[in-house]
This record gives C-alpha cells, sequence and structure tokens, in this order.
C-alpha cells in the first residue's frame, strides 16, 4: 500500500465510514522509545495491528498499537487532513507515556 492509500484510507474512514473502528496491518512498523532527545530503544514490528477508532471528542481519532512488545498502548492524534506525508505531535497518551508524535510514511 502507498503513502497515498493509507493517508486517504484512514481520512476516509473517519470521514465517511459507518463504522466505529478500522483494523490495519502493516508489513513493518517502528516504535521508538525516545528520553529527550535521546533515543532510547527502536523496535520494529512485522506484521503489526493498528486499530484506528472514531470518537466522540472530534475531530481527534485514536489509535491503538495492539503489537507493541510490551504492552498494547492507545493515543489520541489529530486525523490526516491531505494525502501527503504525515507527521504531528500525539495529543494523549495513556500513564507510563508521556510524548509522541505519530509519523506515517511509506516505503518505496
Amino acid at each position: 500500500m502507498s503513502q497515498l492509500d493509507i493517508l486517504q484510507t484512514i481520512k476516509c474512514f473517519l470521514e465517511h465510514s459507518p463504522c466505529s473502528n478500522l483494523e490495519l496491518t502493516f508489513g513493518h512498523t517502528e516504535i521508538r522509545l525516545l528520553n529527550k532527545p535521546c533515543a532510547l530503544h527502536s523496535v520494529i514490528k512485522y506484521n503489526s495491528r493498528l486499530v484506528i477508532y472514531k470518537t466522540p471528542n472530534k475531530p481527534l481519532a485514536k489509535i491503538l498499537v495492539k503489537d507493541d512488545m510490551a504492552f498494547q498502548f492507545w493515543f489520541r492524534f489529530v486525523p490526516p487532513t491531505n494525502g501527503e506525508y504525515y507527521f504531528n505531535k500525539v495529543v494523549e497518551l495513556p500513564e507510563p507515556l508521556s510524548d509522541g508524535i505519530l509519523e506515517i510514511t511509506a516505503e518505496n
């Protein structure tokens, strides 16, 4: 799936789908753990699953990371507004996580 396809899929789901969630499986995802500004650890998960949820407090959406190494976690984010590269600060994370960035890219 190309970068444009995944961003458009997320955008269309959030704007038009009658369903409340969308489960996506990726060839790989990378989760980087940081302690400002130093990188602590990077985890690459293959065939990883993310679930995107619509939330009642629009314009935010929620992602559940199902296949993390330590524990499942979720975060809220501002949905993409166009079909290009996406990079945005995560709005809300559960404890013990404190800060995050969501970046969506695709390998060619």
